[in-house]
């Protein structure tokens, strides 16, 4: 079950190869090989990849190579195909912008992500954006084409004027394909989009995701991509350790812009004051003098971008500390000096009541912008009471430079989450310690 590659004397067939054409005769014999990530097609012109777009050796990187400005499209498709044996795919593109000049707008007009069942003539120079069978999500503002019309969609992509799209160089854009539920979804800076692009994708024939280009340097990479089968079970069904923590809800452990879930696992600001107030609460119970090891996965919450927002996970850290700052008072563990903290918004870490850089993250994000992460993901904090260490794992794996050493001895510490923002903050997923 799942994708595969079919490798005949060396060489991978792709997808609109035959056998016949492949010059595969009875008694020869074929490789199945399962896949696990996408891949753009190879260079066309072929049916699977248009003739004006350039696709790197690796196959990870399309490009438009057209000189005749906005007026011309090119799709390329990726492989393997959603075949009907294919139950959830994503895939995570990295954009690349044109220039503007003559002809050019310039920036991430032209460029689309989306899904097709590849009717339309990629080789003789169709692009998915204009076919009336594709799920496509337009760069330039956010749209939606369904059924052959676009549709208004991401009401968070705003363009950034001169018509050069809503997105920079550099920016990431996810799709993710659930077959049993019809759905396509997409995610950018600002997060997950509140519906999916379509519940109704086709369940009877195959499908592919697809790149459609059109300005001369434009494209994309593909950063990430995973498959499971209907064989297989998701990862969210693996069960992992009940928690051992939960949110304080006193007000001397939690502050008052704070709201506790009743299970004691999710904590969220509900303050009306925008980036200017932060609030802090702790996790129970301490890491008591002699604890040794402590280790807790938070999958985090983000705020909504609007009036004295800026969205997203800027204003939401997390760390350990002694508590000895005014919770209650409405003091947050991020402008202590005692505090071992990390900064959700650019990777950065306060260490003595000092903010030095720690993790560098991609497009450094600044003191207006969304932050480093979506909703949804996860960060582990994991406490080394032998080591006098905190370290912390992210979507990139464990960092290499402890967050915090030397910790001092002899006082009780607790995990504990700072937010600001309405809607901000983190759910406990995992959490061990002894």
């Amino acid at each position: 079950s799942g994708p595969w590659q079919v490798i005949f004397k060396s060489v991978t067939l792709g997808h609109d190869d035959t056998l016949e054409s492949s010059c595969v005769k009875n008694d020869d014999i074929l490789q199945l090989v399962r896949v696990s990530q996408l891949r753009f097609a190879s260079q066309g012109p072929r049916p699977s990849c248009s003739p004006i777009n350039a696709v790197t050796e690796d196959r990870v990187t399309v490009k438009s190579t057209s000189d005749r400005g906005g007026d011309l499209f090119g799709s390329t498709l990726l492989e393997p195909a959603l075949t009907m044996d294919v139950a959830f795919a994503l895939v995570s593109f990295r954009v690349t912008e044109s220039e503007a000049g003559r002809g050019r707008c310039g920036g991430v007009n032209g460029l689309y992500f989306g899904i097709t069942p590849a009717d339309h003539d990629i080789e003789h120079g169709w692009a998915a954006c204009g076919a009336s069978t594709t799920f496509m999500y337009r760069c330039r503002d956010g749209d939606k084409r369904i059924g052959g019309r676009w549709q208004k969609f991401n009401k968070s992509c705003q363009g950034r004027g001169g018509s050069m799209g809503s997105y920079f160089e550099g920016d990431e854009v996810t799709l993710e394909y659930n077959r049993d539920a019809g759905t396509l979804r997409v995610k950018d800076l600002h997060g997950w989009c509140e519906q999916p692009l379509t519940n109704a994708l086709p369940k009877d024939c195959t499908l592919h995701f697809t790149v459609d280009t059109c300005e001369k340097g434009q494209g994309a990479t593909i950063v990430h991509s995973s498959f499971r089968s209907i064989e297989e079970s998701p990862e969210e069904l693996v069960q992992r350790p009940p928690p051992m923590h939960k949110f304080a809800s006193s007000r001397v452990a939690c502050s008052l812009i704070n709201t506790v879930s009743e299970d004691g696992l999710t904590v969220k600001s509900v303050s009306d004051k925008g980036s200017s107030l932060f609030g802090c609460t702790l996790l129970e119970p301490a890491l008591t003098k002699d604890a040794t090891f402590a280790q807790v996965t938070f999958r985090v919450h983000t705020s909504r971008h609007g009036e004295s927002c800026c969205g997203g996970v800027n204003g939401l850290y997390l760390g350990i500390t002694p508590a000895d700052h005014d919770i209650e008072g409405g003091r947050g563990a991020c402008g202590a000096d005692t505090s071992f903290m990390y900064r959700c918004r650019d990777g950065d870490k306060r260490v003595g009541g000092v903010w030095q850089k720690f993790k560098s993250h991609r497009g450094s994000p600044g003191r207006g912008s969304q932050g480093a992460y979506f909703e949804g993901e996860e960060i582990t904090l994991e406490y080394d009471g032998t080591t006098r260490t905190l370290s912390m794992t992210d979507r990139d794996g464990l960092h290499p430079e402890p967050l915090a050493a030397d910790i001092p001895e002899g006082q009780d510490l607790y995990f504990c989450v700072d937010t600001c923002e309405p809607g901000q903050g983190a759910t406990i997923l995992t959490s061990t310690w002894r």
